[in-house]
Parts: C-alpha cells; structure tokens; sequence
C-alpha cells in the first residue's frame, strides 16, 4: 500500500487506485474527509493479504468472488468521488470569479447611479433658474 500526502501526490494520482496486489491511495492527515481512502486502502490491503494466504491452503470457505467485488466497487466509487471533488472545485473557483464581478457590477453601478442623481440634480437647477 502506498500513502501519498495530498501536499506531495505526483499530479494524475487517483484518490483510490488498485494495480493488482498493489494500492495507492491519497490522504490528508488534516482533512478528515480523506480518511475514508486510507481505511479504505488498508480494508483492501487486509483483504487481499486474507485471498493470498486463504489460497495457499487447501479449500477455504471464504466467498473471494465478494471480496473481489467489494475492492472494485471501492475503486469505481474513489473515480466517483475525485470527479465530483472536481466538480465542487469548480464551483467554488467559478463562485469566487462570479462574486468578484458582481462586487465590480456592483461599484460601477453605484457610481452611475450617483453620476445620474448628480447630473439629474444639475439639470433641476438649471431648469428651475431658466424660469
């Protein structure tokens, strides 16, 4: 099993990846919500340690076709997760973009607005001493 910290994953690491009897896994020691990859990683790792001793002896009554299919639904469900992880990044990213333009909207308008009174304030004065 091999642990990368999110500080020092090599960019195009997957949150999840088996390759055979081989694991890699991305986890925060800050971020709680990255827990779930490394007990993930480590029940996978058991998991393959129990089929590897399991077939060195004789008949086992041990359903290896559900272990093999519970560790792949982990892998699928990682690939889920760090591509709605992206989504949620670009959301954030766009908000952030998206408040930012409004808060320049925002300030142009105002001073339009304050352009306009002013000017309809001058108008009012130079009709009322045309009277």
């Amino acid at each position: 099993m091999f642990v990368f910290s999110t500080r020092t994953v090599p960019s195009g690491i997957e949150s999840f990846r088996r390759y055979g009897r081989d694991i890699v896994v991305v986890w925060d020691a800050e971020d709680p919500t990255t827990d779930v990859w490394l007990d993930a990683a480590i029940a996978v790792a058991k998991a393959i340690i129990i089929e590897g001793v399991a077939a060195s002896k004789p008949r086992a009554d041990v359903d290896f076709d559900a272990i093999d299919i519970a560790i792949e639904a982990i892998a699928k469900r990682a690939e889920k997760t760090d591509q709605v992880r992206i989504w949620g990044q670009t959301i954030e990213s766009t908000g952030a973009k998206i408040v930012k333009e409004m808060e320049v909207a925002r300030r142009d308008l105002e001073r339009q607005v304050a352009s306009l009174r002013d000017n309809i304030e001058d108008a009012k004065r130079a009709l009322d001493g045309d009277d």
